[in-house]
């Protein structure tokens, strides 16, 4: 019993490693948006500024990759 539980806990991923799974399994485009917002703390008019495109435009992709994070996060845990 103590080696099954020693085991699943071992095998079980940090959220970290999660997340890293996730934005790895994503579209390329998509997982960089999340990473300049979430991780940089870009602001949306600062990425529409550096690719030339508007804060909607911006703002609308960035939602699509948080729908995209979370059905591929709910699909591999």
């Amino acid at each position: 019993m103590i080696l099954m539980s020693w085991t699943a806990k071992k095998t079980e991923l940090s959220r970290e490693e999660k997340v890293r799974a996730v934005l790895k399994a994503m579209k390329p485009r998509q997982a960089e948006l999340l990473r300049l917002v979430y991780l940089l703390h870009y602001t949306h008019e600062r990425i529409a500024a550096e690719k030339g495109v508007s804060r909607p435009a911006v703002t609308q992709q960035i939602r699509t990759a948080e729908a995209a994070f979370k059905k591929i996060f709910e699909k591999l845990f």
